[in-house]
C-alpha cells in the first residue's frame, strides 16, 4: 500500500506525536505502507512549523533539534520526489 501524508498530518503529528497523526506517522516509519511525498509538501510543512503561535505553543516539539530530528526521518522513510510543475 502506498500513502501520501498531507501538510496537516505531518504538522499535527509532530506537535502532537501521541495522537491519530503520530499513529500515522510511526506506522510509516516502520515501513508498514510505502510513504511517498514530494518537496512541496515538506517545504509548506516546515513553514506552518515556523509559524510564531506554532512556535509559541508547541515549544516542546518544534525546537530546532527536534524539527532536524523529524525532517531527517522523512528523508530516510518517505519516497521523495519533486512536484511537477502543471502543464498548459
Amino acid at each position: 500500500m502506498k500513502a501520501v501524508l498531507d501538510v496537516n498530518v505531518l504538522v499535527s503529528a509532530t506537535i502532537q506525536p501521541l495522537g491519530k497523526s503520530g499513529q500515522i506517522l510511526t506506522r510509516a516509519t516502520a515501513f508498514e505502507f510505502d510513504w511517498l511525498t514530494c518537496e512541496h509538501v515538506l517545504a509548506k510543512t516546515a513553514e506552518v512549523l515556523a509559524r510564531p503561535h506554532i512556535q509559541k505553543k508547541y515549544r516542546k516539539w518544534v525546537t530546532p533539534p527536534q524539527l532536524a530530528k523529524f525532517f531527517n526521518l522523512v528523508r530516510q522513510v518517505a519516497v521523495t520526489s519533486r512536484a511537477r510543475a502543471a502543464s498548459p
